[in-house]
């Protein structure tokens, strides 16, 4: 029986961590297109960079 607790346990935690791993990849994604957004936005009011 202790192993089933600790492989629901181990079940719950791997959850929470992909949970949080999904948070962090959305922020980053959002960050990376804003970046993206940035230098298009200077290439278009700079073009002679």
């Amino acid at each position: 029986m202790s192993s089933l607790a600790s492989r629901e346990s181990l079940r719950g935690w791997s959850n929470h961590s992909i949970h949080i791993v999904s948070i962090q990849m959305s922020s980053l994604a959002s960050r990376e297109l804003e970046v993206i957004y940035r230098d298009a936005f200077d290439e278009r009011e700079f073009p002679f960079k």
